[in-house]
């Protein structure tokens, strides 16, 4: 099987254990997760910064564009609130479809933010990713609408993120990932001693877990990126629904019913899609 694969592959189901254990934490305030995970992904990015630095002392470890890191930093933390809330109150697999929707954000923001121009064809899988989602609202009622709006948001600063993210390509991939815990420690602090629950063992076993997995989780996505072009390892990145389903099913009895279902094969057909065109059609006029 081809190595990117493999590493997107591993990268989709890290990220569904990560987000598994958030949800098996729901005693825990949200507050308190994102804290302990921006806390080991500090710790663990400024170590590999560090040392980086000491073969290069001309290296910045801060980077170069701050406001622009600082505001992927605050979107980023944002984001990541948002979709913790959702995995905590929705059906795992409905919570990670949500946040899978980023892409169609990032789109839409990049015509108005970047004056990228989007096709007939894409404005079509558009349409067809949105009616996904009604499918995935109308057809279960576990699904508040409340919180079915929470995981869109948090899908639309994802994609806010990854246009900041867009003008950041001359600094180093972990200095951007290491203004996520710059910005969410002092950010998530208060709210995390006013929230306070004692975590217990297993708990901070599991807050260990998280802020480690997603580190590990983010390097390989990395590689598979690096390994070939996006249309050939994207596609894999969606494997992390189905993931999700089995793992809703396994852990937490979440058996979906057959439109919500049918929504979130919707929403993952329209992604591939609107990937695929993308890369083959438009990067190439």
């Amino acid at each position: 099987m081809h190595r990117g694969v493999v590493y997107m592959l591993l990268a989709g189901l890290l990220f569904s254990i990560v987000n598994a254990l958030v949800k098996f934490l729901h005693y825990i305030p949200v507050s308190q997760i994102v804290f302990f995970r921006s806390l080991i992904t500090l710790i663990v990015a400024f170590i590999y910064l560090w040392l980086k630095k000491m073969k290069d002392p001309q290296f910045k470890i801060l980077g170069n564009n701050k406001k622009m890191l600082l505001a992927r930093g605050l979107f980023g933390v944002t984001a990541l609130y948002l979709l913790f809330l959702s995995i905590k109150h929705l059906p795992l697999a409905t919570a990670t479809t949500l946040q899978y929707t980023s892409p169609l954000f990032t789109i839409l923001i990049a015509s108005g933010w970047h004056k990228e121009k989007a096709s007939p064809v894409i404005w079509l899988l558009l349409l067809m990713a949105f009616t996904g989602i009604m499918l995935l609202k109308g057809f279960d009622n576990r699904v508040s609408t409340f919180y079915l709006i929470t995981g869109l948001i948090s899908a639309f600063i994802s994609g806010l993120a990854y246009n900041v993210i867009k003008g950041l390509g001359k600094e180093d991939p972990v200095t951007i990932v290491m203004y996520f815990p710059l910005v969410g420690i002092p950010v998530m602090i208060v709210p995390a001693i006013i929230e306070w629950q004692a975590p217990g063992l297993t708990g901070w076993l599991l807050l260990l877990s998280i802020g480690i997995l997603t580190f590990v989780a983010q390097y390989y996505m990395t590689l598979a990126l690096l390994s070939d072009k996006a249309w050939v390892i994207v596609p894999f990145k969606f494997a992390g629904v189905i993931y999700a389903i089995i793992i809703g099913i396994l852990f937490f009895k979440e058996y979906l019913p057959f439109f919500s279902l049918l929504g979130i094969a919707l929403i993952v057909l329209s992604l591939i899609l609107i990937n695929y065109y993308r890369n083959n059609f438009v990067e190439k006029n």
